[in-house]
C-alpha cells in the first residue's frame, strides 16, 4: 500500500467499547496514489458524520487540493475542490470536521489561511479568516473540531501557536495559547478534539505533549514529553476520543498511543482517575507517518493491547487486525 493511502486505512477499524473493554473490527482499506476518484496524494486528515455504518467518511486529499467522501466501506461518493483561492477551492487543505447532523463540513484551508464550510455533499456555504495574527485571522490553520452541544468550531492556529473558537458560521468567540512551553502555551499545535463533556484536547506538536482545557480555554492538565517510551511523544499530531479514552498519533515514533481520559471503573462505581493521560490503557501501535484523526475513531495499529479492568488493573482487552504497509 502506498504511504499516501495509509491514513485512509484509519477508517477501516471501528471501535465498539465499554469503559473497561473494547473490541476492534476491521475491513479492507482503500486508496492508492493518484488523482482519480478514490485515489490520494498525501491525505492528511479524516472525519466521519458520526454513524459508521450509514454515515459518510470525509478525507482531505491535501496535495490534490480537494475533499473526497465515501461510504463507511470505502465506496466513492463524491469530491469537491481544486487548487486556488476562490470559494470552494483550496491550498493544502488540512483539518476537517463533519457535524453529526450531516449538515456541514468544515475544512482548514491551510495555505489560504482560512476555514471554509460546506454542505455534506460539498456545496459551498461560507468561509472566514485571512492571514494574520488578529482575532479570527490564521497562520496555517491545521486541526478542526466541533463541540457537539453548541456546534462551536475549534481551530488549531498552528503558526500563531493558539486555539481559536467560533460559532458555527464563523463569528469569533475567543482564543487561548501563545508560543511557549508553559501550561496553556503551544508550539505549533496540529490536532484537536472535543469530548462530549466539553473538554478540549490539543496535540501540542513541537512541545511533544497533549494538553486539555475547558471549552473556553482554561488549562486543566497535560501529559507527555519527548521520547519513545510509553506516554512519551515525538511530534504528536492527530488526536481523537472514544469511550473516555484519548488516542494520539505519535508521528515521529510511527505509532498510535491510547490513554484513559478522566474516569475508570472500580468496584464501588466510577471514580476519578489519576490526571488524564497518566494511565496507559493501550500500548503503542506502530505504523507509518499517520498525521491526523478526528472523531469518531477508526484507527490503525499493530501490537499488544491492554485496557483497565474493573479493579483498575491492566488486562488484555482488545483484538486487533494487522494491515500491510
Amino acid at each position: 500500500m502506498k504511504p499516501m493511502s495509509i491514513l485512509i486505512a484509519l477508517i477501516a477499524l471501528l471501535i465498539t467499547a465499554s469503559p473497561s473493554f473494547a473490541d476492534i473490527h476491521g475491513s479492507d482499506d482503500w486508496g492508492g496514489y493518484g488523482s482519480g476518484n478514490g485515489q490520494f496524494n498525501r491525505p492528511r486528515f479524516i472525519s466521519g458524520t458520526g454513524d459508521f455504518y450509514y454515515g459518510y467518511i470525509y478525507v482531505t486529499d491535501t496535495d490534490n487540493n480537494r475533499v473526497q467522501y465515501f461510504t463507511a466501506d470505502g465506496s466513492f461518493l463524491g469530491k469537491w475542490g481544486s487548487r486556488g483561492y476562490g470559494n470552494g477551492r483550496f491550498a493544502w487543505p488540512a483539518g476537517i470536521a463533519a457535524d453529526a447532523s450531516y449538515l456541514r463540513v468544515y475544512v482548514a484551508d491551510c495555505a489560504n489561511h482560512r476555514v471554509q464550510y460546506f454542505t455534506h455533499t460539498g456545496s459551498f456555504l461560507g468561509k472566514w479568516g485571512t492571514r494574520g495574527s488578529g482575532k479570527g485571522q490564521f497562520e496555517y490553520p491545521m486541526g478542526v473540531a466541533i463541540d457537539r452541544p453548541s456546534y462551536n468550531v475549534y481551530v488549531c492556529d498552528r503558526g500563531n501557536h493558539r486555539v481559536q473558537y467560533f460559532s458555527s458560521t464563523g463569528s469569533y468567540l475567543g482564543e487561548w495559547g501563545g508560543y511557549g512551553t508553559r501550561d496553556g502555551q503551544f508550539d505549533q499545535p496540529y490536532g484537536i478534539a472535543v469530548s462530549y463533556g466539553g473538554k478540549i484536547y490539543v496535540a501540542d506538536t513541537f512541545n511533544h505533549r497533549v494538553q486539555y482545557f475547558t471549552s473556553t480555554g482554561s488549562f486543566l492538565g497535560k501529559w507527555g514529553s519527548r521520547g519513545s517510551a510509553d506516554g512519551q511523544f515525538d511530534r504528536p499530531s492527530g488526536i481523537a476520543l472514544e469511550w473516555g479514552s484519548v488516542f494520539v498519533t505519535d508521528y515521529g515514533n510511527d505509532r498510535v498511543q491510547g490513554f484513559r481520559a478522566t474516569v475508570r471503573s472500580s468496584r464501588n462505581g466510577v471514580r476519578p482517575a489519576r490526571a488524564a493521560g497518566s494511565s496507559m490503557v493501550r500500548s503503542a501501535y506502530s505504523h507509518k507517518r499517520i498525521h491526523g484523526i478526528v472523531t469518531p475513531i477508526y484507527t490503525l495499529w499493530t501490537g499488544t493491547t491492554t485496557a483497565y479492568n474493573g479493579s483498575g488493573g491492566l488486562t488484555p482487552a482488545l483484538r486487533r487486525r494487522r494491515w500491510a504497509a
